[in-house]
């Protein structure tokens, strides 16, 4: 082997590696559930958990984490960033090498699950509410969808024979 062929070939597995290190390596799975009765005008509890490893942001110099997020009739009504204060399974610090300094000034941190739960308010004068949840994906994991839920609406008192008859 000369040398323009040895220099080719670690200049071809150098491509190679970064070219590699560049692409997400972690799969995520993202789960959700609702609770509360589907009554207009008020609020059900969202509860997602997502699963697989994945980056979660820690104050004050981490890299950040992908976000969470909750969707009602196909808009995003809440995100959230995964971070220490709703992960577990933290592993330890990463160093981010940074050839400007001597030491470290940031840190990778991953998880092995978030879990978040937050109320999300119902309009009113809806046939249906279909509810879905995501996890963004991040620099180290692939994004994931939950399967969407559809709930309909439940109207209490009197009325609600007459607005189910309405909104049908």
């Amino acid at each position: 082997m000369n040398h323009a062929t040895s220099l080719r070939t670690g200049l071809c597995a150098l491509l190679l590696v970064v070219a590699t290190t560049a692409s997400a390596d972690s799969t995520t799975g993202t789960s959700f559930s609702v609770t509360g009765k589907p009554v207009p005008g008020r609020q059900v509890n969202v509860h997602v958990v997502v699963t697989g490893k994945h980056l979660v942001f820690v104050p004050p110099t981490a890299v950040r984490g992908g976000n969470v997020q909750i969707t009602l009739n196909g808009e995003i009504v809440l995100s959230v960033e995964a971070d220490a204060h709703n992960s577990t399974g933290i592993g330890s610090a990463q160093c981010i090498p940074d050839p400007s300094f001597t030491y470290c000034i940031t840190y990778k941190y991953t998880a092995t699950q978030t879990d978040v739960t937050f109320p999300v308010t119902l309009p009113k004068g809806v046939a249906t509410y279909t509810i879905g949840a995501r996890y963004t994906g991040d620099s180290d994991s692939h994004s994931s969808d939950a399967a969407p839920q559809t709930l309909t609406p439940v109207h209490p008192g009197a009325m609600a024979g007459i607005i189910d008859a309405v909104l049908d």
